[in-house]
């Protein structure tokens, strides 16, 4: 597991710092895993933690006379400057010290460890870090509202005032005894990029096709046992196809259901894995796996919850003892495509149409307590807001006014802090879709949300973790392309659910993978959460935990939990309702549950692994 923190000040020695109790090497202000790369070279201190796949490429590129990645790196950045990381296709934290100066680096993704920080330290871990703060940190409570609502809390911001982290894709600079964020990637840019490619269709997917297998082949190295993330669907299919275009060794695919699931993927999977002469190891999840909770909060650091959540968990516990060389996952090719196309035509007709007054009126109606209690009026709001609120993030759980009144805060926000600058104002539909592909799916779904969770917990278990569709080459190439080549379809057949999605990947693998998968319809993917929640035992516990927490005993509104239990026990053990009713009433659970054990965790400094821990 990456572990490091430090001191901004050269001049703070760390030597009786907590580092010896986690057997970190110590150079001065800097603790860091024995295994990092790490060298002097002139004036500046260099600490790579991670993988870089085209540092060789680079060091041949531009002549570079460094002789390992610490010293390449370096001498990248005197040729390139703060932006040399940006050359740098891989998951990684770069931190480089020259006197008084000192900067952190993240990739472009957040694939590497997170970064943070305070006026005076900086940490891979919240923990750590509150370790060697003078004074606890104060709660902040628009953070945890946010958290309830969208499970995770966007960067900069974290859960405590005076802790921040870095976003993915930035330096934090420390010079002058202050500390300045620079971003590499920006809106703008994007943009003016967007659609600029002029290249047939079929040229456009012989290059997509070969940038992906050129990722496949940069992680894969010289690696002699590799696991691939598999379901049955285009986009982990397509590692498996490409792996093998290039590799013939030891492959084995790790697929995950849940009990009693009807649209299950593990047969597909078992199946794909069996055609590209692959093992195959399974697990299926029942909901008692919920016991590994507070180890995946204490790892996260700030308070994190997303359906997949447990699916990672669980993937990266079995690829543990198999000691691959790398894991392949699919993670985030749906983003890098632009996602929910359906619902963006609707916003863009809707809006054209001068109806976006009647969607704000339903919408503000929805905060009546009637429309969480009759299904037809929830589905009918939850689809309203999907289409209204599509330049944001996904709110599965306690909307703006519900998660105000919980934390107790005297006014509840119009909107989140995180997309209130936002722009609000788009000339075209394919304007509409890029500035949301950049926003929402990258910055925020990506970035944020679906590489975090999984390179988070793949680094937890000891896992080399790579996401192939997400390298540099890739995005660089995609950006370029029309909206037609990305999301295929006029607006009106969008809005109608006829267009295709990730239209030139899918044009790239039809003829490759078999037609089970290829002629198969999306099922979503999506992890029934209220599995982890059927047990009325397991539920009795679980309340229990919550009511013990400090959270709920000292800062939230008790009456509103209590007011929700009653509401999980009355409607969500009804299968016959709604999937995303009874998922959003999951979605609040474990919400609930995740801020009462990360309260325990990181302010009461509660060392319990388990649930049963925290009775």
């Amino acid at each position: 597991m990456y572990q490091f923190y430090g001191s901004f000040e050269r001049e703070k020695d760390l030597q009786n710092s907590i580092s010896r109790e986690i057997g970190l090497k110590i150079y001065h202000n800097l603790a860091f895993d024995q295994n990092a790369a790490f060298c002097s070279c002139d004036e500046y201190t260099a600490l790579c933690l991670g993988n870089i796949y085209n540092l060789d490429q680079l060091k041949k590129k531009y002549d570079l006379p460094g002789h390992n990645a610490c010293q390449i790196i370096h001498d990248l950045f005197i040729l390139k400057g703060d932006a040399w990381s940006t050359l740098a296709d891989g998951e990684f934290v770069v931190i480089m010290q020259n006197g008084n100066e000192l900067n952190v680096w993240r990739d472009r993704t957040g694939a590497g460890p997170q970064v943070y920080y305070s006026n005076s330290f900086f940490s891979s871990h919240l923990y750590h870090l509150l370790r060697l703060l003078d004074a606890s940190p104060q709660i902040d409570n628009e953070s945890l509202m946010t958290f309830l609502g969208i499970g995770y809390i966007p960067s900069p911001s974290t859960s405590l005032k005076g802790i921040m982290k870095l976003p993915a894709g930035s330096m934090l600079k420390y010079q002058n005894n202050s500390l300045k964020i620079e971003s590499f990637y920006h809106f703008d840019t994007f943009i003016n990029n967007a659609g600029t490619y002029n290249g047939t269709i079929e040229e456009a997917t012989q290059m997509y096709k070969q940038l992906h297998e050129d990722s496949i082949k940069d992680r894969l190295g010289s690696s002699q046992n590799v696991g691939v993330l598999l379901s049955g669907g285009y986009d982990s299919g397509g590692n498996l196809w490409a792996l093998r275009q290039a590799y013939y060794g030891k492959i084995t695919a790790i697929s995950i259901g849940f009990a009693d699931n009807p649209w299950t993927e593990v047969p597909l999977a078992k199946k794909l894995a069996k055609d590209f002469e692959a093992d195959f190891l399974s697990y299926e999840i029942n909901g008692k796996e919920l016991d590994d909770i507070p180890l995946i909060i204490r790892q996260l650091g700030d308070p994190f919850q997303e359906g997949g959540l447990m699916v990672n968990d669980l993937t990266m516990k079995l690829a543990k003892d198999l000691h691959f060389d790398v894991i392949l996952g699919g993670d985030g090719n749906d983003q890098m495509f632009g996602t929910s196309i359906k619902e963006l035509a609707m916003h863009w007709k809707l809006q054209r149409a001068g109806l976006s007054w009647l969607q704000k009126i339903l919408n503000n109606a929805g905060s009546n307590p009637f429309f969480n209690k009759n299904v037809r009026a929830f589905r009918l709001n939850f689809h309203n807001r999907k289409i209204l609120k599509i330049i944001e993030s996904d709110c599965f759980g306690f909307h703006l006014q519900q998660a105000a009144r919980i934390c107790n805060l005297l006014h509840s926000p119009k909107n989140y802090s995180y997309c209130q600058n936002y722009p609000h104002h788009y000339d075209s539909f394919d304007e509409l879709y890029y500035a949301r592909n950049f926003l929402i799916d990258i910055e925020q779904v990506i970035n944020e949300v679906i590489v975090f969770k999984a390179s988070k917990l793949a680094d937890f278990y000891g896992n080399h973790l790579s996401f192939p569709y997400l390298s540099n080459d890739l995005y660089n190439f995609l950006l370029t392309l029309p909206r037609t080549y990305k999301a295929k379809g006029t607006v009106d057949e969008l809005a109608k659910g006829k267009g295709m999605a990730k239209f030139i990947h899918k044009n790239y693998l039809k003829n490759e993978l078999p037609p089970y998968i290829t002629n198969r319809k999306k099922q979503g993917g999506f992890a029934p959460l209220p599995l982890f929640f059927k047990n009325t035992e397991r539920r009795q516990v679980l309340k229990l935990i919550i009511r013990n927490s400090r959270f709920y005993k000292d800062f939230a509104n008790q009456s509103l939990i209590e007011s929700f239990f009653i509401e999980y026990d009355q409607r969500a053990s009804n299968e016959s309702l709604w999937f995303w009713y009874r998922q959003t009433l999951a979605f609040k659970y474990f919400n609930l549950l995740v801020i009462a054990i990360w309260w325990e965790i990181h302010i009461e400094q509660h060392q319990g692994k388990s649930l049963s821990d925290f009775l």
